[in-house]
């Protein structure tokens, strides 16, 4: 019989007696599987049905000229860059304004302030970006159409960086871009899901299969399945999201050792805007003490939205310790994770814009869980309880959200003695907020195999 070391103290391993059980649970853990899955699912849709409330415009242009006042919103990035300098659609959303009229074009690109004016009748006009404190005058063309041609073509081309420092003004300043800046950003979701893989420190603890103490003997390798709904406040924009973490792990001859991939996919509504974000992850577990462990990764990952007009490559490098104790009955964990992440530099096209986000950061995620008996079994599993805090802070370039907490409960069966060799589930509700106007809930399920 092999003897497991774990915490201080010896374990006899009964991994047959453990398959034994999880064999005869797994039917009946499929079934809570799909019940709960489901139930997850339906809430979120329950609360993006649509109709429920008038949705919000993210791109709005406002044409002030002849005295009067015209106002419009767009569904998408395209839409919003095809009217924002050009004469017809300026005269659609406010029929005073004409080629030879002074005017004032007002637009809110996310929550970024930029304009454009024509400050006479003349052909001439002047590109306006509040926040980055640009003025750029287009006068060289003898009509007002070519001059909107030029202004086009500066976008387009990214001239003077232009583009790609909005881009960055947009990071900055708001709290819903798909990139970064927030808690629902790609670059966060990276971080979070390093964390989760190296820690035992998460909503869905217990699930990533780890081991700390000694071992010997075959282990089994474990797949671990989640599904997590979230409803956000952000800059006063109701956020959907739907985030299918999906990780496996394979320990090695010694369980303490094993490779971790990860593989999370999420979606994102911000007002019906639509985005998508996945990453695909892998780091290698070893123990440093028989309380402590490290998870070294990589990471890369990409988002799109064309609603928003986003697009980026980023990729992270990690390391995560975890440190676990045992005391009157209870379990905690402590976890640390330092990351570097940055985006491609590489140019990427999104409608008739060529650009890139231009980001490098350093990240800080640190917390710690306290986990216990429920007293009683579930599914035939030891049931346990879980409160778990997180904090998360990133320094470098300048992002919106650069301090937030995740604070969690949750209820489920008790990982096996060893960490991998009993079906785990775990069910529970983590709450997101900043010192910025952010703040949502979340619910989480997970499922080990």
């Amino acid at each position: 019989m092999v003897e497991i070391r774990r915490q201080g103290h010896w374990l006899g391993s009964h991994v047959p007696k453990r398959r034994m059980i999880a064999d005869q649970t797994r039917q009946s853990c499929s079934g809570f599987l799909a019940s709960a899955a489901g139930a997850t699912i339906l809430l979120a849709g329950l609360c993006t049905l649509p109709g429920q409330a008038e949705s919000k415009s993210l791109f709005d242009v406002t044409v002030n000229a002849g005295g009067t006042s015209g106002s419009k919103g767009f569904s998408s990035f395209n839409g919003f860059s095809n009217a924002f300098a050009d004469t017809n659609s300026l005269n659609d959303i406010n029929p005073n304004y004409t080629s030879t009229s002074p005017a004032t074009v007002d637009g809110n690109l996310r929550g970024v302030d930029i304009q454009v004016l024509y400050p006479s009748s003349g052909p001439g006009l002047v590109f306006v970006v509040p926040g980055l404190n640009e003025r750029i005058t287009f006068n060289s063309q003898s009509t007002r159409s070519g001059n909107e041609d030029d202004l086009e073509s500066y976008l387009e081309n990214d001239t003077d960086k232009i583009v790609t420092r909005i881009l960055g003004l947009l990071v900055e300043t708001t709290a819903t871009d798909p990139v970064a800046g927030n808690p629902n950003s790609l670059q966060s979701k990276m971080i979070e899901a390093d964390f989760a893989f190296g820690s035992n420190v998460s909503p869905l603890n217990g699930s990533r299969g780890t081991s700390t103490g000694s071992a010997e003997g075959n282990a089994p390798n474990l797949l671990s399945l989640a599904a997590r709904y979230g409803r956000f406040q952000a800059q006063g924009n109701d956020v959907n999201v739907v985030d299918l973490p999906l990780a496996y792990t394979v320990p090695l001859a010694d369980p303490r050792y094993a490779f971790i991939f990860s593989a999370p996919i999420s979606y994102t509504d911000i007002e019906g805007y639509q985005s998508y974000a996945g990453s695909l992850g892998v780091g290698f577990r070893f123990p440093v003490l028989n309380f402590w462990d490290l998870t070294p990764a990589v990471r890369i990952g990409a988002t799109g939205s064309e609603d928003l007009g986003a697009l980026a490559v980023l990729a992270s490098a990690s390391l995560t310790s975890n440190l676990n104790f045992e005391f009157n009955g209870l379990e905690l964990d402590i976890g640390n994770l330092l990351a570097y992440i940055q985006t491609s530099d590489t140019p990427v096209d999104v409608g008739d814009f060529d650009a890139s986000y231009d980001l490098e950061n350093t990240v800080t995620r640190n917390g710690l869980s306290l986990r216990g008996s429920l007293g009683r079994d579930f599914l035939s599993l030891p049931a346990n309880w879980a409160v778990a805090v997180v904090n998360t802070q990133i320094f470098g370039d300048a992002v919106y959200i650069d301090n937030y907490t995740d604070i969690s409960i949750s209820i489920g069966t008790q990982a096996s003695s060893n960490g991998l060799t009993w079906d785990s589930i775990r069910l529970g509700l983590t709450y997101t907020f900043s010192d910025k106007d952010f703040e949502g809930i979340r619910i989480n399920f997970g499922y080990q195999f």
